[in-house]
């Protein structure tokens, strides 16, 4: 058999046979992979047209949620604004109608109490010699609180415990105690505490240690020293006869009272030089002037007069009908609030859906966006992967 270039006639027809079978072999693996990839391609954008088709929809629910919640809570803030006028106009009227006038009449109250209450100790058995005694009393006590770095009312408390005890407060006791406890810088509630284990002590008829050294020692820290000076022993020798139970009150914590006297004279005037001094004498003297003004003015008599007017008329049936009738409107207001009340307290779960919807908005636009791309590119990416196949 006859050969051509080293191979024969059949060699090469062989060769040639092999070659057209390979070349056929790769033009039907290559047109399956297209057909493969024509089917990839058209799933690829029959679901991206969906995804963008529900992309949309979704987007146009966003929208419509938008508006129906921006409205729903323009709603909501217009209520809160009436709402906040409304207890706003409410709280000036409660000021101008009570809160002003209330004030006025605790101030003149307190003052009338206290008038009251000196009636009360006075053992005079005759109108005017009681009215003298009161006023001369009540003289006393203000001049005092206009002098003494204490309010009205707890100098008030520490002339009752020495009133009914006897110490007579208007001679000087009560003014020696009153030094005694502003010149170791002493508040209303020392002197509260002084007090009390005065008339303690008083009550019993006996000086004892712990009247002595813990309650009016704690306001006065020299009080034991004090007493044994002015009774011309030296503070063993007391505290010897206290813990005997023979040191008679009376005479010992006047004793007393006479040496806190004589060594804090004058303490409280000066401390009323101090910056909480000056703070109680201003709050005194606003107190002065306010009953004193309202009192010449009448307008403690009219405020009085009014209130009896609104004590008769709230025992009137005019007062029931008119009751009855605020409660039905504020019980009409109640229900037409339920609804409101109820979306309020519902409102939690729809406020999270809401901002996950917002804080989302353009992340689904972007994949929208990107659904297009992948649409429009698919094909390539697909041919490309087919081809890659094919060559390898």
């Amino acid at each position: 058999m006859a050969k051509t270039g080293g191979f024969s006639k059949a060699d090469v027809a062989i060769m040639f046979e092999s070659n057209a079978q390979a070349v056929a072999k790769g033009f039907d693996q290559l047109n399956t992979q297209f057909s493969e990839m024509n089917q990839l391609l058209r799933a690829s954008v029959t679901a991206t047209k969906k995804q963008t088709d529900a992309m949309s929809k979704l987007y146009k629910q966003q929208t419509k949620v938008e508006k129906s919640t921006k409205g729903m809570v323009t709603h909501l803030r217009d209520w809160m604004i009436v709402i906040g006028q409304a207890r706003a106009a409410f709280l000036n009227l409660k000021m101008v109608t009570t809160d002003i006038y209330g004030s006025i009449l605790g101030v003149s109250s307190q003052f009338e109490r206290l008038r009251k209450l000196m009636e009360g100790l006075s053992k005079q058995t005759e109108p005017v010699a009681r009215l003298q005694e009161v006023n001369e009393k009540m003289e006393y006590l203000l001049n005092l609180s206009k002098n003494a770095p204490f309010a009205i009312s707890e100098l008030q408390n520490a002339f009752i415990k020495f009133d009914t005890v006897g110490l007579q407060p208007a001679n000087g006791s009560l003014n020696a105690l009153a030094d005694a406890v502003a010149a170791f810088g002493g508040s209303g509630q020392e002197l509260e505490r002084a007090g009390v284990a005065i008339q303690q002590m008083m009550g019993k008829g006996v000086v004892s240690m712990e009247e002595l050294r813990q309650q009016l020692g704690e306001a006065v820290p020299t009080a034991m020293k004090a007493m044994a000076d002015a009774a011309g022993m030296s503070v063993g020798q007391l505290t010897n006869l206290i813990s005997k139970g023979v040191v008679e009150s009376k005479s010992a914590i006047a004793l007393m009272l006479g040496e806190f006297s004589r060594l804090y004279g004058g303490a409280a005037q000066s401390m009323m030089k101090t910056a909480s001094g000056l703070i109680s004498k201003l709050r005194t003297e606003f107190a002065l002037f306010v009953n004193e003004a309202a009192e010449k003015s009448g307008l403690i008599d009219n405020i009085k007069e009014r209130i009896k007017s609104l004590i008769e008329f709230l025992d009137s049936p005019e007062a029931l009908e008119a009751g009855k009738s605020i409660a039905a409107t504020l019980n009409v207001i109640l229900n037409a609030m339920s609804p409101l009340i109820g979306f309020v307290a519902s409102l939690g779960k729809e406020i999270a859906w809401i901002f996950n919807i917002v804080v989302t908005k353009n992340l689904f636009l972007k994949i929208a966006s990107g659904f297009k791309l992948v649409e429009a590119t698919a094909g390539g990416v697909v041919v490309s992967k087919g081809l890659k196949g094919f060559l390898s």
